[in-house]
């Protein structure tokens, strides 16, 4: 197997996918958040009896799921961008592959944490599911855009180029060929 400094479709194709499932996982996770929200503002409560503990949880719903939408859509739009980059075989494309990564697996380390150190009301089961994927898959894309940056720096993979099919006919094929006596 040649060492190009490309990023390969195949390889990167079961990462993309799974991160696409992640990020349906954790917008299921963030819907319940917005139906607890209009949850409790469809009943039926005394406006005399306000009390700021009961208002403030369906808040803090409301502003996790927020979160969790606006979170999932950077990833979504950063994966597309990958994918961009890496079908139009850019130079830049492992670099990218790794910054980009890394900063997903931060993002999603930091809502991991949180998910367990947030009070109101801990973790669900769909966000931390959907959390450990993109943490996996954003942790294995990185190390592949590590190798490739790694031989981009070091020189030692094949360089890209783009190869034009020869057609010889079978004549220019014969004249060609070495003679074996």
């Amino acid at each position: 197997m040649s060492k190009t400094t490309t990023p390969n479709v195949w390889i990167l194709t079961p990462f993309w996918l799974a991160i696409l499932g992640a990020i349906i996982l954790i917008l299921l996770s963030s819907a319940s958040g917005f139906l607890i929200w209009i949850d409790y503002h469809s009943q039926y409560y005394d406006y005399s009896y306000f009390y700021y503990a009961d208002y403030a949880m369906p808040i803090a719903y409301l502003a996790w799921a927020v979160v969790l939408v606006l979170l999932c859509a950077l990833t979504f739009i950063l994966n597309i961008v990958s994918i961009v980059f890496v079908a139009k075989k850019r130079a830049k494309a492992a670099s990218f592959l790794l910054w980009t990564n890394l900063t997903l697996f931060v993002i999603w380390a930091v809502i991991l944490i949180c998910a367990f150190l947030v009070p109101p009301f801990g973790i669900d089961l769909f966000l931390l599911i959907g959390d450990c994927i993109l943490i996996a898959m954003s942790l294995g894309q990185m190390i592949y855009g590590a190798v490739l940056f790694h031989r981009i720096r070091k020189g030692n993979a094949l360089p890209v180029t783009k190869t034009t099919e020869v057609t010889a006919t079978p004549v220019q094929h014969w004249v060609s060929s070495p003679v074996v006596k």
